[in-house]
């Protein structure tokens, strides 16, 4: 596995694996009920995977934290992350913040996470109303959070879904940088400026959804003349198109937690690390 390292030093994987749909009765459906399989899990563990993306909001943590927990794997060799959602009650006040982080990190059977996030800058239900990021709300819940993270109940703190015009108003309001930032980077959304400003203010953008043809939750644009230029080059070096996307991520200095249910496209996401594009190839595939 090839690493990542944060601006505070701590080290990151490049590939890690999605949990929304874990343990759910429709393995492509994150919204539909749980049945308690989590053997999606176990075989991501199994394969290889050592870092797991989860959220209070995902409903599942209890299994997640309990295949961990079984795996016989040292809890200090995976870096799990999660999320809070910016919404009553949980960003109510520094109070319901900690009892929140405290409920899940119960529910992980876990003292700490390796990276905790704000899950989104403005919530689904916000969003839908047209509001925007009510800012005074979500510097209070960072601020918590770097208090927890400074308290040892994180090794990292990062932002979700955040874009360059959000991310600068919670630095401007807090002076605190996120370590990181996990957002859409896929075929149909390369999300190029965002990516660059995260760059230059040393925030590593981790990509959520990097196998996805969508623009945003619900919104699929397949593009199969470029999806027929993944394939192809990844023909050139016995590749699928899905590992020459997590490739150009990687290559771009972008983490990937791709999330699959099926062990063999499991070791598959893994199998990125033999092979190299070239500058052209990079180019062609930067849109």
């Amino acid at each position: 596995m090839e690493t990542f390292n944060l601006y505070n030093g701590v080290i990151i994987p490049a590939i890690g694996s999605g949990t929304n749909n874990f343990g759910r009765s429709d393995s492509n459906d994150f919204t539909s009920a749980l049945n308690g399989d989590f053997s999606a899990m176990d075989s991501a563990i199994r394969v290889g995977y050592r870092m797991f993306d989860t959220a209070m909001s995902y409903g599942n943590e209890e299994g997640i934290g309990k295949c961990i927990a079984d795996s016989g794997v040292p809890r200090e060799e995976f870096f799990i992350m999660s999320k809070i959602p910016n919404r009553a009650p949980y960003n109510d006040g520094s109070s319901n913040i900690r009892k929140s982080v405290e409920a899940s990190l119960a529910n992980m059977k876990m003292d700490y996470f390796d990276m905790f996030f704000i899950h989104k800058a403005v919530d689904d239900s916000a969003a839908k109303r047209g509001e925007k990021m009510d800012i005074e709300t979500t510097a209070a819940l960072w601020n918590t959070l770097a208090e927890l993270y400074r308290e040892g109940k994180f090794r990292a703190i990062g932002v979700s879904n955040f874009d360059c015009e959000q991310l600068t108003a919670l630095m401007s309001a807090t002076n605190i940088v996120p370590m990181a930032n996990e957002i859409r980077c896929n075929p149909a959304m390369r999300n190029t400026e965002t990516i660059k400003f995260c760059k230059e203010k040393n925030i590593l953008p981790i990509a959520h959804s990097p196998l996805s043809f969508s623009t945003a939750p619900g919104v699929f644009q397949v593009d199969e003349e470029f999806k027929t230029l993944l394939a192809d080059i990844g023909s050139r070096y016995g590749k699928s198109w899905a590992q020459v996307q997590l490739r150009y991520n990687y290559q771009n200095g972008v983490a990937s937690i791709p999330r699959s249910s099926k062990e063999r496209n499991q070791a598959g996401n893994l199998d990125i690390f033999d092979f190299s594009l070239t500058e052209e190839e990079m180019g062609l595939l930067s849109r």
